[in-house]
């Protein structure tokens, strides 16, 4: 846990949630984020890392093209629910 802490500054942390996910999840969120009870895929990617890099890494396990995956972010609202918000555009590739 503290080495974690110690290298937070270093990596992010992203869940997956495919379509199998969340046709399976039962529940008013589109799938259930609590990890590690959750079915969600987490991956660690180092912040240096460019998000063509990542999409690219994320394509090869699902074994898809690039061109098929898309990210989103997702917010937290009052209600305690998570939901979809803002698409992340592939011009953000070369960031």
């Amino acid at each position: 846990e503290a080495t974690k802490a110690e290298e937070s500054h270093l990596y992010l942390y992203t869940k997956i949630v495919t379509p199998a996910t969340f046709e399976r999840h039962q529940g008013f969120d589109l799938a259930n984020l609590k990890y590690p009870l959750s079915e969600v895929l987490r991956f660690k990617a180092s912040k240096t890392e460019t998000y063509r890099t990542f999409k690219a890494k994320i394509a090869s396990k699902f074994e898809v093209s690039v061109e098929q995956i898309r990210f989103r972010v997702f917010s937290k609202r009052l209600n305690k629910t998570v939901r979809p918000d803002v698409p992340i555009k592939d011009d953000c590739l070369g960031m």
